[in-house]
């Protein structure tokens, strides 16, 4: 079980503006170790977005690409 609360920025770069922050987990969900199951909220808490997404799903990370649901927000999303 990894935990993830991380800070979401405009950019890449160092200092780049805080828009806001990423909270939930992952848990190995196959034997060789390359899926996670997610659960997550992303809330964006500066501007002119201030709502919540929160997703679930798969990651594969031994494929270029994989897709999580969208389970629900808050406000305009």
């Amino acid at each position: 079980l990894t935990v993830i609360d991380d800070e979401l920025t405009e950019g890449h770069e160092l200092g780049s503006g805080l828009i806001g922050k990423a909270q939930g987990y992952y848990v190995s969900s196959s034997i060789d170790g390359k899926s996670q199951t997610m659960a997550f909220t992303v809330m964006f808490l500066h501007g002119s977005y201030m709502d919540s997404l929160s997703f679930m799903g798969v990651h594969r990370s031994a494929v270029a690409e994989s897709q999580l649901a969208v389970m629900g927000g808050t406000g305009k999303y």
